[in-house]
């Protein structure tokens, strides 16, 4: 993985498990962290200073070299539903940073949600975006005002996977039903797909496309899709635990063709899925 070396840089997200591996890839930096409130998750001296309020952070630091934004409101479960974050986070702080720094190269992390229901069974960098729900479009909006700036790359990103993301995925869920109940239930006949990068691959991507001159949009997913049924024997296999059919499931699946964005930044996924499935159990 390629290393940064003596830069100034904004992390926004600081308390998140992709600041601190991206912090394992600084040499020599000056390191700002951004907040939305106090976390004694932090390690804060890996850091220069943190900071929880926006507007002192602009007062004390007018240039970065670098910026990664990877702090974001997602409401598991309630894609759908207003939310006064959803504007406050993924649009409102977006369009503060890039109108602040105007000369940082500033590095997104954006969703493969903004595609909303696929229209074809394989989506690529430049499939269209069909109804996305409301987490979706904000994440869409964020693009557009990165478009705004001077030096980007965007990158959409699948369900996140691995040790320490604490977020609410399908298998983080699976996991903790099994462990809990010894049972896992999965909808329908559980031959949706999905995607998952680990979270040391989306991290190679971040830092790779932090290093590139030119401007660019590209898919931070995994080579491959995997079933609901398929994760669940993973899990079952190693907890002893029972898969019980429930309902019905009419998610559609959701495959990526992704070796276009791969060769632009000489990326390949590298972790196993079954064995970084069962490393989390």
């Amino acid at each position: 993985m390629a290393i940064i070396r003596r830069k100034e840089i904004l992390i926004v997200g600081a308390n998140s498990i992709f600041a601190s591996k991206i912090i394992e890839q600084l040499e020599n930096c000056h390191i700002v962290g951004l907040i939305n409130n106090n976390d004694n998750r932090i390690d804060y001296n890996r850091f220069e200073k943190i900071y929880s309020n926006l507007d002192i952070l602009i007062k004390d630091h007018k240039y970065f070299d670098l910026i990664f934004l990877i702090a974001a409101y997602i409401p598991y479960g309630k894609m759908e539903l207003p939310d006064k974050r959803l504007l406050n986070s993924n649009i409102d702080l977006i369009a503060q940073i890039v109108k602040t720094y105007c000369e940082s190269r500033i590095v997104y992390t954006s969703s493969v949600a903004v595609y909303g229901t696929p229209l074809n069974k394989v989506i690529n960098i430049d499939s269209e975006f069909n109804n996305p729900n409301l987490y979706g479009l904000t994440k869409l909006a964020g693009e557009t005002i990165i478009k705004m700036h001077k030096s980007y790359g965007i990158i959409r990103l699948s369900s996140l996977y691995g040790i320490g993301v604490t977020s609410d995925n399908f298998i983080n869920r699976l996991i903790r039903q099994a462990n809990e109940d010894k049972v896992i239930k999965i909808f329908g006949t559980g031959k949706r797909l999905q995607n998952y990068i680990h979270i040391d691959d989306a991290v190679e991507i971040l830092i790779k496309v932090a290093t590139l001159d030119e401007n660019i949009v590209m898919l931070g997913v995994s080579k491959e899709s995997h079933s609901n049924i398929e994760i669940a024997n993973i899990v079952s296999e190693k907890t002893k635990s029972k898969i019980m059919h429930v309902g019905n499931d009419s998610s559609c699946d959701f495959i990526y063709e992704a070796e276009e964005c791969f060769k632009k930044i000489s990326f390949y996924p590298k972790k196993d899925f079954k064995q970084s499935v069962i490393e989390l159990i």
